[in-house]
């Protein structure tokens, strides 16, 4: 069963970052499917390390043939200089080093210039535009806040009407990798025609106030009362095709990503929305709308 997990952490200023790298988690993960050769298609995943005392971080990544499903994995090392990111050291830990291999190395670095070059500007669903005249093309980054790790949703040519760089899945194991190092590659197209679906029809908004966060609903979701996080279930096709629920807690020293907001200086409101894939997907401006109306009470 694949879902979609969507976390938004709100505050009410944003936190600087003292690195580039200040704005992921020890144990974020993301995999892509990348069909960019049509030929020679794979299955891609990013986990993000940072050792204590480190100026250096390390992205561990694994690359799967999707012909051969012939595997590959190594580590790639960062160091920051000048505000951007700088390659230091490529360990294959997996198989061997190929043009993709290498090719991938050179995405995470493009990844994050564009993500902290544009950062104080990602909602939902933005486009960045990355211009490559020598090779006669344009790349189009679609960004979310709610994507995990490069907040990248997928990667399409200029002239194209389909993304052949797209998001999979993401998620955060921060204790171990071996979640991350699990995963098989299950084409999310093929997922969602599994999963139960009905289109969503909308019904007059009306706004929710629950911790200081405010958003809107409308009555086709239902309220659920817990000892720990007062929620809100969508219950169409299934029991539970979706939950929003919010969090609160005390967090020491807070330096996270720069779309959260903090609501007092060690305290932060989490708003956490999940649903089936299929659900979500098939009804996108919906929850969309829903997720683009949450803010801080002032």
């Amino acid at each position: 069963m694949k879902i979609i997990v969507i976390i938004l952490l709100l505050t009410s200023t944003f936190v600087s970052a003292d690195s580039i790298f200040d704005n992921f988690y020890i144990g974020e993960y993301a995999f892509y499917f990348d069909l960019r050769d049509s030929e020679n298609p794979h299955y891609t995943g990013f986990y993000f390390v940072r050792f204590k005392n480190s100026e250096a971080v390390t992205f561990f990544v694994r690359t799967i043939n999707l012909n051969t499903f012939q595997e590959t994995r190594y580590d790639i090392e960062l160091i920051e200089k000048d505000r951007k990111p700088k390659l230091v050291n490529m360990d294959c830990l997996l198989g061997q080093e190929t043009n993709y291999t290498r090719q991938t190395s050179a995405n995470v670095l493009n990844f994050l210039v564009l993500y902290n070059d544009n950062k104080e500007n990602i909602e939902i669903d933005n486009v960045i535009a990355d211009y490559w005249p020598e090779f006669g093309y344009t790349l189009h980054y679609t960004v979310n806040t709610y994507a995990p790790l490069f907040r990248l949703k997928h990667m399409i040519f200029e002239k194209e009407k389909e993304p052949r760089y797209f998001l999979d899945r993401g998620g955060y194991a921060p204790d171990s990798p071996d979640e991350f190092l699990n995963i098989k590659p299950f084409h999310s197209s093929q997922t969602n025609r599994g999963q139960p679906w009905k289109e969503i029809v909308e019904k007059e908004m009306r706004q929710i106030e629950i911790n200081g966060v405010i958003f809107e609903l409308d009555d086709n979701w239902q309220q659920h009362t817990t000892p720990v996080n007062p929620s809100y279930w969508l219950s169409l096709a299934v029991e539970r095709d979706s939950i929003i629920f919010i969090d609160q807690n005390n967090v020491p020293n807070i330096n996270r990503k720069t779309f959260y907001l903090q609501k007092k200086s060690t305290e932060i409101i989490v708003f956490s929305f999940c649903g089936f894939a299929a659900m979500y997907y098939n009804n996108e401006a919906y929850y969309d709308r829903i997720l683009n109306s949450v803010h801080l009470k002032e």
